[in-house]
């Protein structure tokens, strides 16, 4: 039987402070960087950190470091 939707690939929603949590990297890597809210590198930046975690990565830390290293390529 064919299935469009997958229930067990998908993710569950992100909690409040998992969002407080994502907000906080995104900026202080806004900051470090020098870019505005709307700047492409900011926005390409906020797309790695989705995708990063939601590929597993939840520590505060590693999610700053890897951005600022992915932000050197």
């Amino acid at each position: 039987m064919f299935r469009t939707f997958d229930s067990r690939a998908a993710k569950k929603p992100l909690d409040g402070a998992e969002i407080a949590m994502l907000r906080v990297v995104l900026r202080d890597f806004r900051e470090t960087h020098g870019f505005t809210v709307d700047d492409q590198q900011t926005l390409q930046a906020a797309r790695r950190l989705i995708i990063l975690f939601q590929g597993g990565e939840t520590d505060c830390a590693r999610l700053r470091a890897l951005l600022d290293v992915q932000s050197l390529n």
